[in-house]
């Protein structure tokens, strides 16, 4: 009887070496072969639907390392595929309605990298607050500006706000709140009140949340509600001191519109490790600020969470295959299962 077939697609990631791509993967791997699974790790694109198509014509699964396009007219090209892992948590790339109705399992990892994205926003936020970056690259370009350069705030003297309530930003919240004293509001219509009672956080409107905000942290998962939610009416509101930090998605924020704002003063400073095409243009007008930080969309990087990753991902795609079991919290479309009567739902956890 033939092996299942799986493909690793890597997406995003520039390995230097086809060593180094199998470290990085290394403890799923071995994991699905121990398995009995047939399984190898290929180059892919996010943008490259045909692409896509040609590495996965002749496979049983895929699992992608960030956000594989998935559409409709990919998936019914795609007789052989039954099953989509996503190594995170956006799901904005794949067309769910058409993996259901094409009976394709979708799974992804959820809050397994919670904690390093909250930290990372944390560290964009003290990074554009303290001006560190800024200070680095006149620093070394030989200048000396000792108590010069923007004007930092305490973080006790500023509200500070998330879009989103979410594991990583309760993450940020205790830092900035309980750490460091912020007083916090967050707009999360989904949030329940006693989780933000918790960490003090109080729920305000969207409006709210930008008129009142010294600091934004976006953490919000990107969809119709949030594609484009910072705009340019949304900047309008804001506090021309207000420092906007991005670590969710790229598209919730309009580029045109954040570079204007930071032409004009509309508001202070940005920090951003998301975009909204990646990776960023070498002519981005982005890279051209002073008063902008920028990551590669790596926020989710992290000796654990890469771990933890490996392992979940391992063992998801395995009971998937050799014992027809799905895990609730990880499957992104629960509705399949109607479709597929031999699959069992467990609540877990992973194993």
């Amino acid at each position: 009887m033939a092996k299942e077939k799986l493909v690793i697609v890597s997406l995003g990631q520039k390995f230097n070496s086809d060593e180094a791509r199998y470290r990085y993967f290394k403890g799923m791997f071995d994991y699905l072969k121990e398995q009995g699974l047939d399984v190898s790790i290929e180059n892919g694109d996010e943008y490259d639907e045909e692409l896509t198509v040609r590495l996965l014509r002749d496979m049983d699964g895929v699992i992608f390392s960030s956000n594989g396009p998935m559409s409709r007219g990919v998936m019914e090209r795609l007789p052989r595929l039954k099953f989509v892992m996503r190594f995170g948590i956006g799901l904005n790339s794949i067309d769910l309605t058409a993996a259901t109705e094409l009976k394709k399992i979708v799974c992804y990892t959820p809050g397994y990298c919670s904690e390093e994205v909250g930290i990372h926003a944390v560290a964009l936020a003290l990074s554009s607050l303290r001006n560190v970056t800024y200070y680095d690259r006149l620093v070394r370009g030989g200048a000396w500006p000792r108590g010069n350069g923007p004007l930092p705030e305490r973080p006790r003297s500023m509200t500070v706000g998330t879009f989103g309530l979410g594991l990583s930003a309760r993450v940020f919240a205790r830092a900035m709140g309980q750490g460091l004293g912020a007083r916090l509001i967050a707009c999360d219509p989904y949030a329940l009140r006693e989780d933000a009672e918790k960490l003090n956080v109080e729920l305000v409107s969207f409006e709210e949340l930008l008129e009142r905000s010294d600091l934004i942290s976006i953490h919000a998962p990107l969809n119709r509600e949030t594609y484009h939610a910072f705009n340019a009416e949304a900047f309008g509101k804001m506090k021309t001191n207000a420092i906007l930090v991005n670590v969710s998605r790229g598209p919730v924020v309009d580029t045109d519109a954040l570079v204007g704002a930071l032409k004009s003063g509309r508001i202070a400073k940005a920090a951003l490790d998301v975009f909204e095409v990646e990776p960023l243009a070498d002519d981005s007008p982005l890279r051209g600020f002073e008063n902008v930080v920028l990551t590669p969309h790596s926020a989710y990087y992290g000796r654990e969470s890469v771990e933890d990753a490996n392992f979940l991902i391992g063992r998801i795609t395995a009971a998937v295959f050799n014992k027809k079991l799905l895990y609730k919290k990880h499957l992104a479309n629960p509705e399949v299962l109607a479709l597929l009567p031999d699959y069992t739902l467990t609540d877990g956890p992973v194993e």
